[in-house]
């Protein structure tokens, strides 16, 4: 920004404006020497000395010295007091704002912005762009610090504001650092299109700019579509985008986020079997740790070395690592994050004995660890959750006491409140939540529930884009229903509980959640078509296309379908279910009043459900085929097959998994060729 300053200490303040260039520029070390050869600045006037230490403040951020950072914005904060309120005043205080929430000193940083809201209101005779400017990146930091604080909704409407203002009014570099930060917001609260969409906005401006002023939403975008894409199974764009990450840190030479990107990479390479590679970046990280003496960094890469050598069986290095964050200087016992770690590292490498004893006092620090005022990190909690859930499931084996299963329920329920919890929403954990939540509801039996819980779980899974895990679940859902009559065959015998558990492999279920395995996605065959049927909501067919041989000629299996479709129909919108079987074909049905839909089909569900929502959604787009239904439903006309043209191209579409070419044809000007 172009200031103007009074005739007075005019060339102080060109040198000011100077330095503000450099930063601009990217000269950041260059500029801090530059500032100390104009010192000492005491005979100044008080906004130029404001603004001196305001823009070393922004200069050792950029070089990632967040303390230096903070105490030459603590020293500019200071000396506002004794000036005119001014744009100085206001980007002084807005810089420490920045460093502050970076800090998470988030109270410090929202008490700052109730200053800078009062201050920006009492500004007059300033141009409308530089006022703009400063409140939309209010916004933007006030939303950093509600998130931090919990206040998840507050800061989702506060990033908005900042990118509704911001899109206008600031900065290029502004704007690349509010499509950041909202875009990580959206991936932290599971709406992954929407932050892919803003973290990739961001990159096109930084790469656009090519700026190191932008550098650090540059490893923000880099490392969040890596985290994003890790999550959605996506392992090479995940590891393309945090290595990006890791090249621009590097070349800044930004220690925290090297660090974020190697540990990223290490969970790549562990979830992928390179564990090679990744005890390389686990121990590249270390090195780091330990050269900038960060306490609570040194104990988290080496609790995540101790748990990739436990994860791969390897218990020797596992405890000598244990043993390295035992005797470690940096175990803080008054650091509660750090505490934590420590105190699962224990849980898990005495759950790994063979003893009764250790395995008791495993039990016990889980115990300990789940409890909401211990709650520092989600996934520790979690990691407690799934580790007390296979413990009881081995202490089962062992005594063959079913009340100890009973347990299994609570924790679970526990689960469920921590992965929905409006601050630390974990779409992947709540999924997976449910997928177990089916399966226990199937060890006691209770069928309607654990479809209710497949059904939920897919929805959500398909909500946020987690499209592999989607396939999993309805996978899941097929292969339950494809043997519900071995099922209802247990539950007449009064089946073991040992035997229902070997059923449904809820052991290895959760052990592959705790381990966060990588999805296998089955290869997708074409379904085998049975029938397309279109039914008033009185249950009166008036389309019906039989696709199979064996129904067209049985005409009991036509009619036992008719026969049950209520109860199907009932079953499905009454429980919330997706599907529904009859004998071995699946069937799917969509409420479109005053009709229903309904697909027979066998073979996967999954890729068919996207084709039929298609279809739905393309019969009740087209307002002349949609006439001509409503027409036929009302006088109970059955409509005959090629009798209406535009029907017929919709249904060749969907039965030849054409769904690119849903598209609505005029009955009256087009002809069927013969």
């Amino acid at each position: 920004m172009k200031r103007i300053f009074g005739k007075k200490n005019k060339s102080f303040a060109e040198f000011l404006q100077k330095g503000e260039e450099m930063i601009e520029a990217g000269q950041f070390s260059e500029v801090l020497d530059f500032f100390h050869s104009l010192e000492p600045v005491d005979r100044y006037l008080g906004r130029h000395q404001v603004y001196f230490y305001t823009l070393q403040s922004r200069a050792y951020y950029y070089l990632g010295d967040y303390p230096k950072a903070h105490e030459m914005g603590e020293k500019a904060v200071k000396l506002t007091k004794n000036v005119k309120n001014c744009l100085e005043v206001i980007d002084a205080l807005l810089s420490m704002v920045k460093i502050s929430n970076f800090m998470e000193r988030n109270k410090e940083s929202l008490a700052l912005l109730d200053v800078i809201s009062h201050k920006i209101e009492e500004l007059k005779h300033i141009s409308e762009k530089e006022l703009k400017r400063r409140i939309g990146l209010s916004y933007i930091y006030r939303g950093g610090n509600q998130y931090y604080l919990g206040n998840t909704m507050e800061a989702s409407e506060n990033f908005q504001e900042g990118v509704r203002i911001l899109e206008i009014w600031g900065k290029e570099g502004d704007r690349a650092l509010a499509f950041s930060s909202f875009g990580i917001n959206q991936m932290l609260i599971g709406k992954t299109d929407n932050a892919i969409k803003f973290l990739t906005k961001s990159q096109e401006i930084c790469t656009r700019l090519d700026s190191p002023i932008v550098n650090y939403s540059q490893m923000v975008n880099f490392l969040g579509l890596g985290v994003i894409y890790r999550f959605m199974n996506k392992s090479q764009k995940a590891k393309v985008n945090i290595e990006n990450s890791l090249f621009w840190a590097r070349k800044y030479n930004n220690p925290t986020f090297i660090m974020r990107a190697l540990h990223q990479l290490a969970l790549i390479h562990d979830e992928n079997e390179e564990f090679t590679l990744a005890f390389e970046k686990l121990n590249e990280a270390l090195v780091i740790a330990e050269r900038i003496g960060g306490s609570l960094l040194i104990i988290d890469t080496l609790y995540m070395i101790f748990i990739s050598y436990l994860e791969i069986g390897d218990k020797e290095n596992a405890t000598r690592i244990f043993k390295q964050i035992e005797q470690s200087k940096h175990l803080n016992k008054n650091n509660k994050a750090i505490m934590v770690r420590y105190k699962i590292a224990k849980a898990k490498l005495l759950s790994t004995s063979d003893r009764t004893r250790d395995l008791g006092a495993a039990q016990e620090i889980f115990k300990y660890l789940i409890h909401k005022e211990q709650f520092v990190q989600q996934d520790i909690t979690i990691s407690a959750i799934l580790h007390l859930c296979t413990m009881l499931l081995d202490e089962f084996e062992r005594s063959k006491n079913e009340q100890v299963l009973d347990e299994l329920t609570p924790l679970l329920n526990q689960l469920e409140e921590i992965c929905s919890k409006e601050r630390y929403f974990n779409i992947w954990g709540l999924t997976k939540t449910y997928l177990l939540k089916a399966k226990v509801s199937l060890l006691y039996l209770d069928f309607t529930k654990s479809r209710q819980f497949f059904t939920k779980a897919q929805q959500i899974a398909e909500e946020y884009g987690l499209t592999d895990l989607a396939k999993e679940i309805s996978n899941e859902h097929d292969n339950f229903l494809h043997t519900l009559s071995e099922w209802n065959q247990m539950k007449n015998e009064n089946a073991s509980i040992s035997t229902r558990l070997e059923k449904i492999q809820l052991y290895d279920q959760i052990q592959s959640i705790r381990r966060k395995k990588r999805i296998e996605v089955p290869d997708y065959k074409p379904e085998s078509p049975i029938m397309l049927l279109i039914m008033t909501q009185s249950g009166i067919p008036i389309y019906n296309k039989i696709l199979n041989e064996e129904w067209r000629v049985n005409e009991e299996l036509f009619s036992g379908f008719l026969s049950a479709f209520n109860s199907f129909s009932d079953e499905i919108f009454s429980q919330g279910l997706d599907r529904a079987n009859f004998g071995k074909y699946t069937i799917l049905i969509t409420g479109i009043p005053p009709f229903m839909v309904c697909y027979v089909f066998e073979g996967q569900s999954y890729l068919v459900q996207q084709k039929f929502s298609h279809f739905n959604e393309s019969l009740h787009g087209n307002e002349k085929l949609w006439k001509k239904l409503e027409s036929s439903g009302r006088i109970g006309l059955v409509i005959q097959q090629n009798s209406i043209i535009a029907l017929e191209k919709l249904v060749d579409h969907f039965l030849n998994n054409d769904l690119a070419k849903f598209q609505f044809f005029d009955e009256e000007s087009k002809e069927i060729p013969k």
